[in-house]
């Protein structure tokens, strides 16, 4: 893709810097970094569960800090789709993370049972980056915007680490899991019958997330065999031949609207294209592993790149 510069102001762990971001032209899009200039453009470019609240304090906040690695909080920027005449048609966020919100307990998967872990070890330092999600405008789907998306964020990570020096740690995407009643089509609540499982076998009435972290000292939680039979019945989204079907939920699935995200994670860790333009492949500037680790709560994968 050709590139061209445009100023834009970052917040970055308490200091503002106005840097000189790499434009990235997709076809007849330009697709950049953002700020507050395009807040209100993006706004307008929505998705059910993606909604912005211009109204809603905390989220300006965070807008605000940018990226920022704390143990108290957190922050994103945002890198959007612009059609030739200037709308924002597409945006996505990279969002940071301090390592300490990862000791929070993630269900792992070993040979003969499903433990519940601290997340944290799998990260290389302090500092993390996540690959969000993507939306775009429905009259704009089809052309591969998301994709570009996904390959231009890290494109501009690294120019974030190896042109401006920025220290980072660690690179993260997490495709959201249908363990949630609302992702699926029956009324069950998959999450909450786990965590009631797991509590039942430990003898306590509830498992919050500091009940599950002391579980974690005494290994084997529940077998593999329990934890699928827990989620009997739970579909996700399978792609046979080209054809979309149902298939049985596997450890780390996502939910459908998650699935090619999913997809497009797995070839990060194989260094396959992420999309072909004019016969051109672009790939991702670093390989990627899928983590033992899955959400606790919605059951998605996390995609781990650790910097040395």
């Amino acid at each position: 893709m050709e590139t061209t510069l445009r100023k834009t102001r970052l917040s970055y762990n308490g200091k503002e810097l106005d840097i000189d971001f790499p434009v990235y032209h997709f076809k007849d899009y330009k697709i950049r970094m953002a700020d507050e200039r395009d807040l209100e453009q993006i706004a307008k470019v929505s998705y059910p569960g993606m909604m912005i609240d211009l109204k809603d304090e905390k989220f300006l906040k965070k807008m605000e800090q940018g990226l920022v690695f704390s143990k108290e909080t957190n922050g994103f920027v945002f890198v959007v789709v612009e059609n030739k005449d200037g709308e924002i048609v597409g945006r996505s966020y990279v969002k940071s993370w301090h390592v300490d919100y990862f000791q929070k307990p993630r269900y792992s998967l070993r040979k003969n049972s499903v433990l519940l872990v601290d997340a944290s070890h799998s990260f290389n330092g302090k500092k993390i980056l996540e690959i969000g999600g993507v939306v775009v405008k429905p009259e704009y789907q089809g052309q591969g915007l998301g994709s570009a998306l996904l390959y231009v964020r890290l494109q501009l990570i690294d120019y974030l680490r190896n042109d401006l020096h920025l220290p980072l740690n660690s690179i993260m995407m997490t495709n959201i899991g249908p363990f949630r009643a609302q992702d699926n089509f029956i009324n069950v609540d998959f999450s909450q019958k786990l965590k009631s499982r797991i509590a039942k076998e430990v003898g306590i009435e509830e498992l919050s997330y500091e009940k599950a972290m002391e579980l974690t000292e005494h290994g084997r939680v529940i077998s593999i065999e329990d934890f699928y039979h827990e989620l009997e019945g739970l579909e996700v989204l399978s792609i046979q031949n080209k054809v979309k079907a149902k298939a049985p939920y596997y450890f780390g699935a996502p939910r459908e609207a998650s699935y090619h995200a999913y997809t497009n994670s797995k070839r990060l860790c194989f260094g396959e294209p992420i999309l072909i333009e004019n016969g051109v492949s672009y790939s991702s500037p670093f390989i990627f592993r899928k983590s033992e680790c899955i959400h606790f709560d919605h059951g998605g994968s996390y995609f781990i790149h650790n910097f040395v």
